[in-house]
């Protein structure tokens, strides 16, 4: 008879094998609905890597990206988007900073995890800031007639709306 942990520790093994040939079909959408209904078993039933049996510790070992870190003019929401998604996608990430004209200034990201994890963390937040940014600017031409027409004042410079955007959506994220 199974316990209630190898149970739940069945459903991990087939959210994995089903992220793994989604993966390799090409199925992102699938690929990460399944990295989230691991994240989402892992969170409910209070477990962690350590839970994991060692052959998937295996085959999803614990790696390192990096990432450029962007100065924008939009303030800190990329590196606020990278930390919420990251957060719950059982990763963590880390600012590194090199000397450049002899100061020390951020130049990159260290996203860190197991592969499989950062690999679903560099996608969404590759995807989620092209997507925020895009809609934000669609978004800016109905903002600019709402404010003449509807309220009667001028509107705020593009710069200072995706500011205003771009940290909603980050905050609506997390």
């Amino acid at each position: 008879m199974k316990t209630k942990k190898d149970k739940i520790l069945e459903k991990l093994r087939k959210l994995m094998n089903l992220k793994e040939s989604a993966t390799a079909l090409g199925n992102e959408g699938e690929a990460n609905a399944a990295a989230a209904g691991i994240t989402r078993l892992l969170m409910e039933y209070n477990l962690t890597e350590n839970d994991i049996p060692e052959q998937e510790k295996l085959e999803n070992p614990i790696v390192s990206e990096e990432i450029p870190f962007k100065i924008s003019t939009n303030g800190r929401w990329y590196s606020d988007l990278i930390s919420v998604v990251c957060e719950y996608n059982m990763c963590r990430s880390l600012i590194i900073s090199k000397f450049n004209n002899g100061r020390m200034k951020r130049s990159e990201f260290e996203i860190i995890g197991r592969k499989k994890n950062v690999e679903v963390v560099l996608y969404l937040i590759s995807f989620l800031s092209h997507q925020f940014i895009a809609i934000g600017k669609r978004n800016y031409e109905e903002y600019k007639h709402d404010c003449i027409w509807k309220y009667g004042k001028s509107p705020k410079s593009l710069i200072i709306y995706l500011k205003s955007f771009l940290y909603g959506c980050v905050i609506g994220l997390s």
